[in-house]
């Protein structure tokens, strides 16, 4: 089958497909969760009360995805919200929901990392050096950057 599409659009379905592999795995071990909220989750691990804006930035997501996830993670019974010392700032506690599943979820965490060490045999490359690599190249040099010049070139 061919299909014209360009780098991002390729991206997005190889996360979808990703999340869809791990999304199943939690539903088999009978847990209601999502891949999305594991960056968030191993920041509650180490941090007991981050703000939205930490887990963004210890998970290095935006705030918006953070603030979305953790939003669906309070839907979800996983988290709870709690005021700030200033009351503008919303803190994110574990819920003993959450920490109850915390022995299920490390579980399918090991098994992901096994699938993805399986998925970088067959590609014959290791998929997050290359996603790491990449991502340092383009804060080195933005792909914005890199577009402009190839425009200005050809005018």
């Amino acid at each position: 089958m061919t299909q014209i599409s360009n780098l991002g659009t390729r991206l997005r379905h190889l996360i979808d497909l990703l999340d869809q592999g791990v999304d199943s795995a939690y539903f088999a071990a009978g847990l209601e969760y999502r891949a999305r909220f594991t960056p968030a989750v191993r920041v509650l691990l180490t941090i007991k009360r981050p703000s939205i804006r930490r887990i963004a930035m210890e998970a290095g997501i935006t705030h918006s995805a953070a603030s979305q996830t953790v939003a669906q993670m309070e839907r979800f019974g996983l988290i709870r919200f709690e005021d700030g010392a200033d009351k503008r700032e919303r803190l994110v506690v574990a819920t003993d929901q959450l920490h109850a599943m915390i022995p299920q979820l490390k579980e399918v965490w090991a098994a992901t990392a096994q699938g993805a060490r399986l998925l970088d045999k067959e590609l014959g490359v290791n998929l997050q050096a290359v996603v790491e690599k990449a991502i340092d190249c383009l804060v080195e040099r933005s792909f914005a950057d890199r577009i402009s010049k190839v425009v200005k070139c050809r005018l």
